[in-house]
């Protein structure tokens, strides 16, 4: 008797495809993954530009008058 694989059938663009449930669990770890670097990308990019604009001498700052 032939082993039974666990498939999962999803949707996308193109139609339907076959993907293996450990393929998909694996690729969903990956995004998670990647949408976590993704974040703390973007924490240290604003931590980086907080970082320039507090070192900018009070003299290169123009203050608009009314």
């Amino acid at each position: 008797m032939a082993a039974c694989k666990n498939t999962v059938r999803l949707t996308g663009r193109g139609g339907k495809s076959l993907y293996q449930v450990d393929q998909q669990v694996k690729f969903l770890h990956l995004q998670a993954e990647v949408e976590s670097l993704w974040q703390q990308l973007q924490v240290l990019k604003q931590q980086r530009q907080a970082s320039q604009e507090a070192k900018v001498p009070a003299s290169t700052v123009t203050v608009a008058e009314e």
